[in-house]
């Protein structure tokens, strides 16, 4: 059994653009990440609310907080928790098409080097269809530096990660993926075409 962890939708506000490099990255996946616009190819699992997946403790990050849609469980040792991150690369329905931006929140035993867990919220069915995939991960830096009062943890790095150019791609909620009891985050858009200055290729 798999468990898993944490991703946060394209951080928050609906009215930001975000840039994000989506080439494929030279450097090793096993290497420790140790500044900020580093990208990653890791094999990705993912996990739900489920007690199985969850098993001892309840649907809560490492730091005690419910898990919510895009959570992130990582290895320390190479992604920094409460990091910000964008993944994309992946295939699956109950992820936004192009890409999320999410939080590296949470940790688990089986989850080692260059492997991350993302957190579905949705039916076993629904996690089990992920599968194993590989996905490019890029660290866009500390929770504490995006951290803005009333807003996504992760949403100010929409607005610092300026676009130079205007062809988006729109990112759609999956409605299906979200449970009742949970109020609707709105998804931002990514820009699909240009690499901004402060993540490059390594």
């Amino acid at each position: 059994m798999i468990v898993m962890r944490h991703w946060t939708i394209l951080c928050g506000g609906a009215a930001v653009v975000a840039s994000l490099c989506l080439s494929t990255p030279s450097f090793a996946a096993t290497s420790p990440v140790k500044t900020t616009g580093q990208t990653i190819v890791m094999t990705a699992t993912a996990y739900g609310p489920s007690a199985e997946d969850n098993y001892p403790y309840a649907a809560t990050n490492y730091f005690g907080q419910p898990l919510t849609g895009g959570d992130i469980a990582v290895d320390p040792s190479v992604i920094p928790l409460g990091s910000c991150v964008a993944v994309t690369g992946y295939h699956s329905p109950y992820l936004p098409e192009g890409g999320f931006i999410g939080e590296a929140d949470d940790e688990e035993d089986a989850i080692q080097g260059d492997r991350v867990d993302i957190y579905l919220d949705g039916s076993t069915a629904a996690v089990s269809s992920f599968g194993i995939q590989s996905v490019n991960v890029t660290v866009l830096g500390p929770v504490s530096n995006a951290a803005q009062s009333g807003t996504d943890a992760c949403s100010a790095y929409q607005v610092t990660t300026m676009v130079r150019t205007t062809a988006v791609r729109k990112i759609k909620r999956h409605k299906s993926q979200m449970p009742a009891s949970k109020p609707a985050r709105p998804y931002l858009t990514i820009n699909l075409n240009t690499i901004p200055p402060n993540i490059r290729r390594r």
